[in-house]
């Protein structure tokens, strides 16, 4: 009788013992792996990367989590034109213009081009009956490389272009 008992036991034991190292070697096991895969092949977090501009030699901040950069401001009463060389995936013009006080037209065009070809353009003018106040306008487009801004202008007090990238 005894010996039933004892054989009894030992089977209660085995239904209890092999689930739980079961569990235990796959715990360990996924442990391992993970902590392999830590030493073995460290994440960069902040997966920045440096790149220099051959251009105008200054670095640039390339991030995985892309944002816009202000790459210049000009500004000034009369037409211009502005080079720009862009590397992002993106770029944007914001074109803010201020009208002198004389109650005619005034006006603002801001033309993109990509050497012969117009990309994109924004225009704001002013009659007699509007106010006198600032307006803004922003072209945005999904290209990079070389690009000339076109500023033509009517009677302005001033203007003011912030050139943006994203990256």
């Amino acid at each position: 009788m005894e010996k039933l008992t004892h054989t009894h036991e030992l089977k209660k034991l085995k239904k209890i013992y092999i689930p739980l190292i079961a569990i235990l070697l796959i715990v360990g096991l996924i442990g391992g792996i993970i902590i392999g895969n830590i030493l073995f092949h460290p994440q960069n977090t902040n997966n920045n990367i440096n790149e220099i501009s051959n251009n105008n030699n200054t670095i640039k901040n390339i991030s995985s989590n892309p944002t816009w950069h202000k790459i210049g401001t000009y500004n000034g009463i009369s037409d211009d034109s502005i080079q720009i060389n862009t590397k992002g995936s993106k770029i944007k013009i914001v074109s803010t213009a201020m009208p002198i006080k004389n109650y005619a037209d005034n006006s603002l065009t801001t033309i993109l081009n990509q050497g012969s070809r117009t990309v994109d353009m924004s225009q704001m003018s002013w009659n007699s009956k509007s106010a006198v106040a600032t307006k803004t306008k922003t072209i945005e487009v999904s290209n990079s490389g070389n690009f000339e801004i076109e500023v033509s202008t009517y009677e302005l007090e001033w203007w003011n272009i912030e050139v943006y990238e994203y990256y």
